[in-house]
């Protein structure tokens, strides 16, 4: 929902309240949105579960979101570009606008992240086709090239002479549905692939139906799930262009196959604490959604596919939100249960998480007051007066007159006085002749994403007493919180990552030493690698915590930042906090940076007087914030920057 629309129907609603005068006081309406809609209730049909599930979900990812927008898994940091591309499509697809701080942040990590792998381009693919195919031609294109489409490759595998391949169709999956996106919407593809790819799935099929995860392999439930989809991809892309209608036939066989043999081998009927769905059970949802909506099938056979894999997700979901496998990965699996639930392939947009997300509409508690206000938007809130009580609204209107003698109204956001609308005796007078009160509208801008209060304090005249004698009633306070704005926060952030100076990592070209680093000798390489859910983390026994960088070409720099690491969660109580870093330029003087909480989120920036050449610098955490947990602490990122 756009801004825009909001705004619109701002002004909707106060027409209405024009048009049909004053309502009632309602119950309290100052509760949690997410509380109300995400408690699901006794006899709900599964579009409403679903949808509560959806926003659940939502709500869990948001907040692992890394201050660069960025997602990860732990143990799997090098893959942050796809695990960020992922969690990113899943938001989008679950109802998330594009507007949205978190999808804006993510996109503009995924602009200056390289795709290196086949799931990671893949889901960019998907990503970008699906958000606006012109708008990101370029970054499309730039993730087609890794899929590397030429003819016989087959993404991981490598094929001799003889057309033979090694490796796994997990990956030659993705890469298909990479491609048929990108050939469906338009951009070029190659012909000789398509029917290369359509002979090795011919070729691969198991007698009795389906796929192994590498050739030659027995079929596997998520693997003849996987080989469907790759099927759809190629059997679509060969129907759409005409080409080699024999081959179409061949592969529709082995593709009638392996959903007969899915559909009487259901995944879901097979133990679910055994290899592979103890791990991929949620990969596997997805491969089903993807693969019957890309063949455009309600059902596979005579099952209700999606109904039986909506309620096994449903009883999966956590406490907290998330899904999760036995070796857990939260991120991931979430993601992969949002794409399923909201039907990702064919469609997108949750009501729930639409209406949570971006709807921005507050209304104040009637309850022993008489007059309710009402908020709506971001960043720009448009307040008014919304009801009276009936009974205080007969008490306080003239004799001969229809409404209340309102003179003016000043509205306070966090107990100051940011806007008055009054109104001269005359429009008092004339208004009062009116049935339908003035609402005393305003136009609030909010400062960004936050908690805020709203206050009307409303001055009026009672009956028959002087008209200098004004009275005064309050609202209850309006407690809102938005988020999922572009704030001063996330703008930093995009507008850092716009001057940051790329830095060589190459271990021939940086010699890194540090007095210790979780994660082996790669460890200390993960704070110059321009991601804030990788870090440098020195183990607890350091009494010395230090890094020294040298390069052997110099580079230029205007500033130098230095972030601390945070936990997934980016719960400040998870690690011990760095309060004081020493930081040495070239062999210079060792200057003293402080952090505090602003700092441990923005990191800490040191700007040079000229700009300067970096050869050497070596950092020394000397103080740490007592009281912490246990948890590693380290630095995210140490970045050097063109401003």
């Amino acid at each position: 929902m756009s801004l825009d629309f909001l705004g619109e129907l701002v002004m909707a609603t106060f027409w209405m309240f024009l048009l049909f005068g004053v309502l009632p006081l309602q119950a309290p309406a100052n509760q949690s949105k997410l509380q109300n809609l995400a408690e699901v209730q006794p006899g709900q049909d599964l579009s409403e579960r679903v949808d509560k599930a959806i926003l659940r979900g939502v709500e869990f990812l948001l907040p692992r979101q890394f201050n660069d927008g960025s997602w990860r898994m732990a143990g799997q940091e090098k893959y942050t570009g796809g695990t960020t591309a992922l969690a990113c499509y899943s938001l989008y697809k679950a109802g998330l606008p594009k507007k949205h701080a978190a999808i804006q942040l993510s996109l503009n990590f995924l602009e200056r992240d390289q795709p290196v792998h086949i799931y990671d381009a893949a889901l960019r693919v998907l990503l970008l086709t699906s958000m606006d195919r012109e708008k990101y031609a370029t970054r499309i294109r730039r993730a087609a090239a890794v899929l590397n489409y030429g003819p016989r490759q087959y993404f991981t595998y490598t094929v001799d002479a003889g057309r033979g391949a090694t490796g796994d169709l997990s990956n030659h999956q993705y890469g298909l549905v990479g491609l048929e996106a990108l050939d469906r919407n338009g951009f070029e593809t190659s012909q000789e692939h398509w029917i290369h790819a359509a002979e090795f799935l011919i070729r691969q099929a198991d007698p009795g139906g389906g796929w192994g995860y590498f050739p030659q392999q027995q079929p596997s439930p998520t693997m003849v799930l996987s080989g469907i989809a790759s099927a759809a991809c190629c059997l679509q892309t060969l129907q759409r262009h005409g080409w080699k209608p024999k081959l179409q036939s061949q592969l529709e066989e082995v593709l009638h196959a392996a959903m007969v043999k899915a559909e009487t081998d259901w995944f879901l009927d097979r133990p679910m604490d055994i290899a592979p769905l103890n791990r991929w059970f949620f990969y596997g949802c997805y491969g089903v959604e993807r693969a019957m909506a890309i063949l455009g099938e309600k059902q596979l056979g005579n099952l209700d596919w999606y109904t039986l894999i909506a309620e096994a997700i449903l009883a999966k979901q956590k406490n907290n939100g998330a899904w999760s496998s036995a070796k857990g990965e939260p991120e991931m699996n979430t993601a992969f249960a949002l794409l399923t639930l909201s039907k990702a392939t064919a469609s997108t947009g949750s009501a729930a998480v639409d209406a949570v997300a971006w709807e921005y509409k507050w209304q104040s508690d009637g309850q022993d007051t008489p007059i309710r206000m009402t908020a709506t938007a971001a960043p720009t809130c448009s307040v008014f007066l919304s009801n009276f009580d009936p009974k205080w609204f007969e008490e306080q209107t003239w004799l001969d007159e229809q409404s209340p003698r309102l003179h003016s109204v000043e509205w306070m956001l966090d107990g100051k006085v940011v806007a008055t609308v009054r109104r001269d005796f005359e429009e008092v007078k004339q208004q009062s002749m009116q049935a339908v009160p003035f609402r005393f509208p305003a136009q609030i801008p909010l400062p960004g994403n936050g908690q805020f209060e709203f206050l009307a304090r409303l001055n009026f005249h009672e009956p028959d007493c002087s008209i200098d004698d004004l009275q005064t009633v309050e609202s209850v306070p309006l407690q809102i919180t938005v988020s999922g704005l572009l704030d001063r926060r996330v703008q930093y952030e995009m507008e850092v990552r716009n001057q940051l100076v790329v830095v060589e990592t190459d271990p021939r070209q940086l010699e890194l030493q540090t007095s210790s680093a979780i994660g082996g000798e790669s460890g200390a390489y993960w704070a110059f690698d321009r991601c804030h859910a990788t870090a440098w983390r020195w183990q607890a026994k350091d009494q010395h915590r230090h890094l020294v960088a040298k390069w052997k070409k110099p580079f230029k720099a205007s500033s130098i930042r230095i972030i601390t690491a945070l936990p997934a969660d980016q719960s400040l109580d998870s690690y011990n906090m760095p309060t004081a870093v020493k930081l040495k330029v070239n062999g210079g003087k060792a200057l003293e940076l402080t952090f505090s909480a602003k700092e441990w989120q923005e990191g800490h920036i040191f700007s040079f007087r000229k700009s300067q050449k970096i050869r050497k610098i070596e950092v020394e955490v000397t103080s740490l914030l007592n009281g912490r947990s246990s948890g590693s602490g380290g630095i995210s990122e140490i970045e050097f920057l063109n401003q």
